[in-house]
């Protein structure tokens, strides 16, 4: 008997078990599987979308300063967002901004 979407094997009540060949048998079927599924999907697709979104993501933090800073009475100040990894939290500066 076999899984309906993907063939791959499974085990009865009426089947005696065998460890490495059952676990062997998932394995290669789980492999074939995959390969059938990947084997002619052209990723140049997907590549080129990765790469548009880093250059956009890119674009938009270098211009984030700007959309951060504000006026302190005749001083300009930025907020600076972080994340400390000790604590797992983010993390708010506040500085000056200088010309």
């Amino acid at each position: 008997m076999a899984t309906p979407n993907y063939n791959l094997p499974t085990i009865t009540g009426n089947m005696t078990a065998d460890v490495v060949r059952d676990v062997n048998a998932l394995a290669e079927a789980t492999d074939d599987a995959i390969k059938q599924a990947v084997d002619g999907v052209d990723l140049s697709n997907i590549t080129q979308a990765v790469a548009n979104v880093d250059t956009r993501l890119t674009k938009h933090l270098d211009n984030m300063a700007q959309h951060n800073q504000y006026m302190d009475g005749t001083t300009k100040k930025q907020l600076v967002f972080g994340v400390n990894q000790t604590l797992n939290c983010l993390t708010v500066d506040i500085v000056e901004v200088t010309a």
